[in-house]
């Protein structure tokens, strides 16, 4: 069993399918909720982390001030080796963090688009079940550069990075978790 972190930025933006899959593979979830006590656990009491995402931006630490202590909480859980997952400010955090610069993307990127996997993506184990091509939502207005070292995951029309691997982390623009 995987005890897994979960840092969760607003109250609208929930972990989705994700509890139910923890539940079938007997993982334990834990949750730092952000938006009411910003608390990080200990780098002992959990095995992986998800980082999923929300409306504000990697820099706008000035008005959600516990963004400063996520990066590095997230600085110190990868250089630990733990498996990360972040999914769009997530994956910010995470290029962020590893590296990589965060800006505004030519478009905002809201709806239900399609995801091209990129050709390096097939050679990652943790995608070898994705199809080269797959509808996912996305509701994003900033994107990330790959982060050094990192392997490009995918693109849609209007972002060209939908995702990148490293290690043990992936970060995914896009939206999987998402529940009716």
């Amino acid at each position: 069993m995987k005890r897994i972190h979960i840092l969760q930025h607003v109250p609208f933006e929930t972990p989705g399918h994700i509890p139910g899959w923890a539940e079938a593979h007997s993982h334990a979830l834990s949750f730092s909720r952000l938006y009411q006590v910003p608390h990080f656990p200990h780098q002992d009491e959990f095995d992986a982390l998800i980082i999923l995402g929300g409306p504000m931006g990697v820099g706008d630490s000035r008005q959600y001030p516990w963004l400063t202590g996520e990066k590095r909480f997230v600085e110190s859980t990868a250089a630990q080796g733990k498996p990360v997952l972040g999914i769009c400010l997530g994956a910010q955090v995470l290029a962020e963090t590893l590296g990589g610069s965060v800006k505004r993307n030519p478009f905002k990127e809201i709806g239900w688009f399609e995801i091209r996997l990129a050709p390096g993506a097939r050679n990652l184990s943790s995608l070898d079940s994705f199809p080269d091509a797959f509808t996912t939502l996305h509701w994003h207005g900033d994107t990330f550069e790959i982060p050094p070292g990192s392997v490009r995951i995918g693109e849609s029309d209007a972002t060209s990075n939908q995702g990148f691997a490293s290690g043990r982390m992936i970060g995914l623009q896009f939206h999987m978790e998402i529940t009716r």
